[in-house]
């Protein structure tokens, strides 16, 4: 409530959120570094450690788009989660 006994809402959209996860090889279970994680429709996103880990903010209802070099790129949605782990396959 705010000084003035207004009641704000904020749309489930418009919410700060945290997610995070680890980025794979689905073949051989592999984490994967320096994967680029990036929040579709912007240019906010973030970039897998050594043991494949990544923290990213969003807010919801959005998409993560994850690209690699070698491997098929993937688009997640994140609708309300807070752990994504991506099991990725290579291209080839």
């Amino acid at each position: 409530m705010l000084d003035n006994n207004l009641i704000v809402f904020t749309p489930k959209e418009l919410i700060n959120s945290e997610s995070s996860g680890k980025i794979t090889d689905a073949r051989t279970g592999e984490a994967l570094a320096g994967v680029y994680i990036r929040i579709e429709g912007t240019n906010a996103g973030a970039v897998s450690d050594a043991n494949g880990n990544y923290s990213i903010n969003f807010f919801g209802g959005c998409y993560i788009a994850v690209h690699y070099v070698g491997y098929n790129p993937e688009t997640v949605a994140v609708a309300g989660r807070s752990q994504i782990d991506v099991a990725w396959y290579r291209k080839f």
